[in-house]
């Protein structure tokens, strides 16, 4: 078996479900299986997607262990030469995979790889390709001054500002959200280290693996979307408390006192940074709850136009324009997916659903990487039961089914 896909899900049903589908596809020609761990999810998670998805193997928690104790329990029953770990919030293309098999292949020394990831609304997320922590990295970064200085191989080296996101580098860090490993490796290294129980475990195995000889690579040749944030809401206190104390374990297991002491100062000001924009900041959705009239338009065939409609329609306030076609005559559509730009501006549009079936999901990654980020970006896959949207890494997805 070539590749096992290992997912940890909490309480994000109908993101996974657009996961699978995703998943599904990418691996239609690959020897693989896919493993879903469930931690304790009290939104019928399992019971919901287990009849669509009849061919994934299900693994209940019936609490929530956490994001590496769960990966670990799924990696022992995992049989693929290679693991991805995979966020359940996440959509990635058809070939991607295939592709991440073929770098393994000619690229012996290669230990993890990692891609090009960006959020609901096409913009870059820097976490993709990542440097080891270091006290004056965490200074830039808390100070702003990696942020005025973005593309700067010194203020911005820990998001490593000065690579090309779009090219294949050798790099530190491998975001957890997309990790394929090989199995053997993570066999001698034991998995993911437990005393982790949310973020920074990503960092800890990059670290060690680098320690054992091997490179970490990252492929800007592929794109995935991360949502972000769907599991753990990035807006609370317990999402501020498992960030940063991810970073001081990992700043405690390989720094001497002096340097581990210095960066927990760091954090710790950090912390108290985030609780105060915390408590300044309101709670946002995609669906303002207000009069404002919303543009939106659907793209893809008449029947996937007509089932999409089904379940946003009653959604207010929302101003359907009409169909984009994309295979079909622009005789009965507003126009032509060939004519996008034109269409959006021309009709004034807000929101865009992208409808999977006619498109594939290669192309709505790639289509959303090249529109402008101001527009509201909902996708919905080919016999899915939700419509799924985010708008960016620090706001919480909206979910449209029948039944809201």
């Amino acid at each position: 078996m070539q590749v096992s896909v290992i997912i940890v899900n909490y309480n994000v049903k109908f993101f996974l479900e657009q996961c699978l589908y995703a998943v599904t596809k990418a691996l239609k020609n690959i020897e693989s299986e896919i493993l879903v761990i469930d931690n304790g999810s009290i939104d019928e998670s399992v019971s919901y997607l287990q009849p669509i998805f009849s061919s994934v193997i299900f693994i209940k928690n019936s609490t929530n262990e956490g994001f590496a104790k769960a990966n670990n329990r799924a990696l022992t029953q995992a049989k693929g030469k290679y693991i991805l770990f995979l966020n359940p919030d996440t959509i990635i293309g058809e070939e991607s995979l295939q592709q991440c098999i073929s770098f393994f292949e000619a690229h012996k020394n290669a230990g993890a790889i990692g891609v090009r990831m960006i959020d609901g609304s096409g913009r870059f997320l820097p976490e993709s390709k990542r440097s080891f922590p270091t006290m004056l990295s965490a200074i830039f970064k808390l100070s702003g001054l990696a942020n005025v200085f973005n593309r700067s191989s010194f203020f911005n080296k820990y998001a490593l500002g000065n690579l090309d996101e779009l090219q294949i580098h050798q790099v530190d860090v491998i975001a957890g959200a997309f990790m394929m490993v090989k199995k053997s490796l993570l066999n001698s290294l034991n998995g993911f280290d437990e005393s982790y129980f949310m973020y920074g475990e990503d960092i800890d195995l990059s670290y060690r693996i680098h320690k054992a000889g091997c490179k970490n690579y990252y492929l800007g040749t592929i794109s995935v979307i991360h949502f972000k944030g769907e599991s753990a809401r990035k807006h609370s206190i317990k999402y501020i408390q498992s960030f940063y104390g991810a970073m001081s374990i990992f700043v405690q297991n390989y720094y001497n006192y002096f340097v581990a002491y210095l960066l927990s100062i760091i954090i710790m000001l950090r912390i108290s940074i985030a609780f105060l924009l915390l408590v300044m900041s309101k709670p946002f959705t995609l669906f303002t709850k207000n009069e404002k009239i919303n543009n939106m338009v659907i793209i893809g065939s008449a029947t996937e136009y007509e089932a999409a409609l089904k379940i946003v329609a009653p959604q207010k306030p929302i101003h359907i324009i009409g169909r984009i076609s994309v295979t079909d005559s622009a005789e009965k559509a507003i126009g032509h997916f060939s004519s996008l730009e034109i269409l959006l501006e021309k009709y004034t549009i807000e929101q865009i659903i992208f409808c999977e079936g006619e498109l594939s999901f290669e192309s709505i990654i790639q289509r959303i990487s090249s529109l402008p980020h101001h527009y509201k970006y909902f996708f919905f896959p080919k016999n899915g039961q939700c419509i799924i949207g985010s708008t960016s890494k620090t706001t919480i997805g909206e979910t449209i089914n029948e039944k809201n």
